[in-house]
């Protein structure tokens, strides 16, 4: 397989709240495979480290070794999916990822995404991917938490593990009913590798991720408003190349509606309501129940924008 040297990807990093994570993570994403063909972005948001110092001498030690990590300080958080629309506004290359401090790669993921992409003339690659409650360290966990029987139910792959590829649109992402239920099918999930024509109409930037409007779920919506908007093909590997941390810092459960608005939108709303008197001895937690319920209006919202007529 031969690529050219040149910078082809941008990887996004929102690094936050990032005492614990920001050693392993800089360990991890530069000794993947094709590293040397990317530029990192790292989003310092200083004001949410516990000790801001630490955080900021070792990325200044990896960007020191490597001439393609940026390093950008931020004082305030403006919201994951704004650190994304940051660094698509500053990518130059041919495409975006983005790389959460507390998920793993294969080695091979981001050469397998170049080879994919180019080869089947697709927008978006992603793959299958392991979940686990148990932080990883580094890709190789994988092996000792399956041999460990003791563990084995603590991770476990989002689809069947098969050697193939599943290419689809955006109306494959969803499937609404009449009754205002729905599958949801966010394929693309944690760690795609996109191509950033995704983001443009006429030439400039104008397609980004619309957290105001949409919350956790602004990606999801994005991955399918670009899709509809290019007539986009996506490819989805079955084989399973990351490692998902189902943890304390993931967005999709414990992220706050930053639009009032929205929040009160969604909690008047009859579907809202209705979510949380079915569900209300389903959760642990009344917070992941009210998370939930936020998620579930979402998401509906999403799919009734696009549903075909």
């Amino acid at each position: 397989m031969t690529i050219n040297k040149k910078k082809k990807i941008t990887i996004i990093t929102s690094v936050f709240k990032a005492d614990e994570l920001i050693d392993n993570y800089l360990k991890h994403i530069t000794t993947l495979h094709g590293f040397e063909l990317c530029k990192l972005l790292l989003y310092n948001i200083v004001d949410s480290h516990q000790n801001d110092n630490n955080v900021e001498k070792l990325i200044i030690e990896y960007s020191n070794t490597y001439d393609n990590i940026e390093h950008i300080k931020i004082e305030e958080d403006p919201g994951l999916y704004e650190i994304w629309n940051m660094g698509v506004r500053e990518s130059d290359t041919e495409f975006i990822t983005n790389a959460n401090l507390d998920d793993f790669r294969h080695p091979d993921y981001l050469i397998k995404a170049l080879y994919y992409m180019d080869e089947n003339i697709v927008d978006l690659y992603s793959s299958n991917y392991y979940t686990t409650k148990q932080l990883p360290t580094k890709w190789d966990d994988i092996k000792k938490i399956q041999i460990n029987r003791q563990t084995t139910k603590k991770i476990k792959a989002k689809y069947p593990i098969i050697n193939k590829q599943y290419i689809y649109r955006y109306n494959d992402m969803f499937h609404l009913n009449k009754n205002y239920t729905y599958e949801k099918k966010c394929y693309p999930h944690c760690a795609p590798v996109w191509r950033r024509a995704l983001h443009i109409i006429d030439g400039e930037i104008k397609i980004l991720f619309d957290e105001d409007q949409y919350g956790a779920c602004a990606d999801y919506e994005f991955w399918i408003r670009s899709s509809k908007y290019h007539n986009s093909k996506f490819l989805l590997d079955y084989n399973p190349l990351i490692l998902y941390y189902e943890g304390e810092n993931n967005y999709g459960v414990m992220g706050k509606l930053k639009n009032k608005e929205l929040e009160k939108e969604i909690l008047n709303s009859h579907i809202y309501k209705y979510f949380i008197h079915k569900n209300r001895n389903k959760y642990h937690s009344r917070t992941k129940l009210f998370n939930m319920g936020i998620h579930n209006y979402l998401n509906i919202k999403i799919m009734s924008r696009y549903k075909d007529n």
